[in-house]
């Protein structure tokens, strides 16, 4: 299990893109990151997808996020805010990251 702090540094060093999410499913802001991040893979990116709060009831459903794993999107849900909601990780295709130890301004 990785922390959110440590893999959003490590990706950010590396140059790649890092998108935080903490709406649910219904958002605007949801779908229009998921978009974002559908886009950024047609132009061959790595993207980084972290979720947090009721973004991580992206993890089930029919929310088009499955589709965009198979694109090699890499996604990453917080476990706690996960299991507050009855979702369970890691799921296919869904690392699972602990709180990290302060915390983090976004």
């Amino acid at each position: 299990m990785d922390t959110l702090l440590g893999t959003a540094t490590a990706a950010l060093k590396k140059g790649h893109p890092v998108t935080v999410v903490g709406c649910g499913p219904g958002a605007p802001e949801a779908a229009r990151a998921l978009q974002t991040a559908g886009d950024m893979l047609a132009q061959s990116h790595t993207v980084i997808l972290y979720l947090l709060q009721d973004a991580v009831r992206l993890c089930s459903g029919a929310t088009g996020l499955q589709s965009l794993i198979t694109k090699s999107l890499s996604v990453h849900g917080l476990t706690a805010d996960a299991e507050l909601r009855g979702i369970t990780l890691p799921s296919p295709g869904i690392t699972e990251s602990d709180c990290p130890p302060k915390p983090i301004v976004f």
